[in-house]
């Protein structure tokens, strides 16, 4: 571990956080502090991949169907959040480093803005539900309307199971947090604009992982061409329940129950009652 100096410190402030950059902070270290039930609904399509790749599909960041998904609020193109505008006058706008130097804090929202654009296009994100199989309303958005399936987990179990690719330089994962958009959200967390969506989405109450993708180190490029990423993850770890749509006809039961048997954790395969 580096130790570092007193005469190495450049500038010091304790950080006052807003009651929703706070809020965004606790509940990016949610799923690492407590044990959070979270589902998956799927088409069996999807189904079949995940048992057979044995892997989660990640969606590149800028190709949801949420077009603001992954960006600062409209109110960062213009302004700091007040945490950042706090930190900066603790700070002072001028310092002295160790050689005696002046530095000086640039403040520059819309390069800022800017930077999140482009860091979406290089960070993949799976979403998980937390809560039960029991949702009609998730039931209906991703579970095929009753067609599909319902994977039940844990956030311990989603961590444990992941395994990162070398193409992945970080792995985040976090709660989502929600607001209406109207404030500034801090940026000394790179990865908190990907942890704040508009509360329309309130009721989907989501844990996510964040991939963001490692640069060739030849080339210094990022190979995101794909709108999709596959993270290994651990069956018998991830899977604790399965729950099979009400539409779901005999054969495909059949069928979802021998791709089960291939991992081998035993987990209990159930039909959702209505």
């Amino acid at each position: 571990m580096e130790i570092i100096r007193p005469e190495q410190i450049v500038a010091a402030a304790v950080l006052r956080p807003t009651q929703l950059d706070s809020q965004i902070m606790r509940n990016m270290d949610r799923p690492h502090s407590t044990n959070i039930p979270i589902c998956h609904f799927m088409s069996v399509r999807y189904f079949r991949t995940l048992m057979t790749t044995r892997s989660l599909s990640l969606c590149r960041c800028d190709k949801f169907r949420d077009v603001a998904d992954g960006l600062l609020p409209p109110p960062n193109k213009d302004a700091e959040s007040q945490t950042m505008s706090r930190m900066y006058e603790d700070l002072g706008m001028n310092a002295i480093d160790s050689q005696g130097h002046t530095l000086r804090f640039e403040r520059n929202p819309i390069e800022e803005y800017r930077q999140q654009e482009i860091a979406r296009t290089l960070s993949y994100v799976h979403c998980w539900f937390t809560g039960d199989s029991t949702n009609n309303a998730m039931w209906k958005a991703y579970g095929d309307d009753g067609a599909g399936i319902c994977i039940e987990s844990s956030s311990f179990a989603l961590l444990s199971s992941m395994s990162k690719p070398t193409t992945v330089d970080q792995l985040s994962c976090g709660a989502v947090t929600y607001s209406d958009g109207s404030q500034a959200i801090a940026t000394d967390h790179s990865c908190a604009a990907f942890f704040h969506k508009n509360e329309r989405y309130v009721s989907e109450q989501e844990i996510r992982i964040v991939a963001h993708l490692a640069h060739d180190p030849n080339t210094l490029r990022y190979d995101n061409a794909s709108d999709r990423l596959a993270m290994p993850v651990a069956l018998p770890v991830l899977v604790k329940r399965i729950v099979l749509g009400e539409h779901i006809d005999k054969d495909t039961a059949i069928e979802v129950t021998g791709l089960v048997a291939g991992f081998s954790n035993n987990a209990p395969i159930v039909r959702r009652r209505t």
